[in-house]
C-alpha cells in the first residue's frame, strides 16, 4: 500500500508546491536561465543594500554604480523575458530584435555605470 501525502492547496506550502510544479513543467529552459540571472541580480542588489546599511557607503559613486548596475540589469532582463515569453508577447517583435535591443540597452547601462565611477 503506497502512502500519499495530501497537501492542503490553500496553505502557503501547497501554493508554493503548485507554483513550482507548474513552473518546472511549463517554462522553457531559456526562460529558466533568464529567471536565474534575474534572481542573481536581485540577490546582489539586496546584498549591496544590506552592506550599505551595515558598513556605510563611503565611496558613494562606487556604491551607486553597483546599485545601478544590478538594478538596471535586473530591469532590462525582465523586459527581455517579457518579450521572449510567448504567453505575454504583446507586439510582433522577433526574438532576434528583442535580443539586440537587450544587448544595446545593456551596453548603454554599463557604459553609464563605468562613466559614473569616474
Amino acid at each position: 500500500m503506497s502512502e500519499t501525502k495530501f497537501v492542503d492547496e490553500n496553505s502557503l506550502i501547497g501554493i508554493a508546491a503548485s507554483f513550482w510544479q507548474q513552473y518546472s513543467t511549463k517554462t522553457p529552459q531559456k526562460l529558466k536561465i533568464m529567471d536565474a540571472f534575474s534572481l542573481y541580480c536581485f540577490v546582489l542588489l539586496i546584498i549591496q543594500l544590506f552592506y550599505c546599511g551595515l558598513v556605510g557607503d563611503f565611496p558613494r559613486n562606487s556604491f551607486l554604480s553597483g546599485i545601478f548596475a544590478s538594478g538596471g540589469a535586473l530591469t532590462i532582463n525582465i523586459c527581455l523575458r517579457k518579450q521572449l515569453n510567448s504567453e505575454t508577447r504583446y507586439m510582433s517583435i522577433s526574438n532576434e530584435r528583442a535580443f539586440w535591443e537587450y544587448l544595446a540597452a545593456m551596453i548603454v547601462l554599463f557604459l553609464t555605470v563605468i562613466n559614473f565611477l569616474g
